[in-house]
């Protein structure tokens, strides 16, 4: 028997609790940022002041499993999702609930990496490995701060080879609108994957922490915007008139979860 969706918040009050989040996660970011060396730290951890190197660097667990084996598989598993997404529309339309879980997977995808690309063009920001305290050049600077004349941008910032698994925060989907506590629980489980990609980016000296915390928030808007706008209905009075689906139906059935949030569990675990 169908049942009404009742009690699942509409698009704007998805969106304006997931604005709320994004904002004090934001503010927060900016605060530890100025208001400590959380990143100096870190990074002073993993380089040797001795040799003026960053260990890590080229070991064969930072830079050929973290920088090409992980990024590989994760972006064969993007691309076979965008096969099966594309495959799916193209049979059943793109109107179909179903559909619309596949739009917001397959846009993750391809938006999450090109946004944080698009956000690198513009940053003043340097490697690590390029910051005069740890071996290179460039002065370290904070988020905000002003680029010194005669120093070029480091477009470094935000953390770019993370997005090799933080599109997985898309998946989501598969649980939304209809079961919004399994997607909070999963979400630690599925931004797993880029946030070990950071970590070991951190590693090696190519990025910061922040930036890489900074590449997660903009995954959370991408998606959060993507589900509002294709998941969630527009008005409390057109969500009363819409019903879950049945069990054999679309990606957020009862039937169609299991092996999908399987496969979650191994994406997830494979970025570990």
């Amino acid at each position: 028997m169908n049942k009404p969706a009742i009690g699942r918040p509409d698009r704007r009050q998805f969106a304006r609790a997931h604005g709320l989040g994004l904002l004090l996660a934001a503010l927060l970011l900016v605060l530890l940022n100025y208001a400590s060396d959380w990143d100096i730290r870190l990074a002073d951890h993993y380089y040797d002041f001795a040799a003026h190197r960053f260990p890590w660097r080229d070991a064969w667990l930072t830079s050929e499993f973290g920088h090409h084996w992980l990024k590989l598989a994760l972006e064969l598993l993007a691309a076979a999702l965008l096969l099966a997404g594309l495959r799916q529309g193209l049979r059943q339309g793109w109107h179909t609930p179903d559909a619309r879980r596949w739009l917001v997977i397959m846009l993750a995808i391809v938006l999450v990496p090109g946004v944080v690309a698009a956000c690198k063009q513009f940053s003043s920001l340097h490697c690590p490995w390029d910051i005069a305290r740890w071996g290179g050049a460039a002065p370290y600077l904070r988020l905000f701060d002003s680029l010194p004349a005669g120093v070029s941008p480091g477009q470094c910032f935000p953390a770019g080879h993370a997005t090799s698994g933080l599109w997985l925060l898309g998946l989501v989907a598969i649980w939304l609108p209809q079961r919004p506590r399994r997607a909070l629980a999963m979400t630690p489980l599925l931004l797993a994957p880029g946030l070990a990609l950071g970590w070991l980016q951190q590693m090696r000296g190519a990025h910061l922490l922040s930036h890489t915390l900074w590449s997660v928030w903009l995954a959370w808007a991408i998606v959060a915007a993507l589900c509002a706008w294709l998941l969630f209905p527009a008005s409390a009075k057109e969500n009363r008139h819409v019903r879950y689906q049945t069990p054999h139906q679309g990606l957020g059935s009862a039937a169609a979860q299991p092996a999908l949030e399987s496969g979650a569990v191994r994406a997830g675990q494979s970025g570990q």
